[in-house]
Order: structure tokens, then sequence, then C-alpha cells
């Protein structure tokens, strides 16, 4: 027998540090409720979930995020560690990634990020 795995449209981001509330924009390999997704047993999914603009000034989420598993790269980016393809040096003191439905534009860690970003990574 197959897991199954779905996310709801109401799920959301909440910041900790500032009470702000980031809606989903959208998800990608999962489905909404209420179609439920077969993952074949013992398999895991790596699953990317977008949401709206978190603010300027945000430090944390809430933990419902596994920080084990995935990581705000900028303020409007948090990635799953199995979307990570390739990590390169950019300009800036950047790191630029190569990551799964994450567009170029949006595939830069923030230098503010840089140093916990290696730290996460590569524990």
């Amino acid at each position: 027998m197959d897991d199954q795995i779905r996310i709801w449209k109401s799920t959301f981001l909440y910041a900790n540090d500032s009470k702000h509330i980031s809606g989903l924009v959208c998800t990608v390999n999962t489905t909404l409720y209420p179609q439920w997704m077969p993952v074949p047993m013992g398999n895991t999914v790596a699953v990317t979930l977008i949401f709206s603009g978190l603010p300027k000034d945000c430090k944390s989420i809430d933990s419902s995020v596994s920080p084990e598993f995935f990581f705000r790269i900028s303020r409007k980016v948090i990635l799953h560690i199995d979307s990570i393809k390739k990590v390169s040096p950019n300009f800036n003191s950047q790191l630029k990634l190569s990551a799964t439905n994450l567009s170029e534009a949006d595939a830069v860690v923030s230098r503010e990020r840089v140093s916990d970003f290696k730290s996460w990574l590569y524990r």
C-alpha cells in the first residue's frame, strides 16, 4: 500500500518575530486538498512550497517547517535540501544555486545568509 501526501491551500508561514502571515502561492510535486498524491511505500518526496513574501526583518518562521530539511536562502525563498542540485560562488559574496523549480533570479543565497547556509548544507 502506498503512502499519500497533500497540502491544504490554507497552509501559511508565520513570522515569529513580527506575527506576519505569508499565504501559500504555489506548490510543486504535491497535490492540494482534497486530492491525494500517492508515494510508493518507503520512498521520500521533495516538495516545493512557495509563499508570499516575508518581512525583511523576519529571522524565524513557525517550527512546522523543519530546519533540518528547509533553509531560507533569502526573504522570498525557502528551499528543501533535496531540491538543491548545485552550489556555485556568485558576485558580492553570494552563492548561486541550481535547484528544482527555482528560477535563476530567485536562486541566490544572500550574503547575509551564506555562512548559515553552508553550515546547514554541510553539517
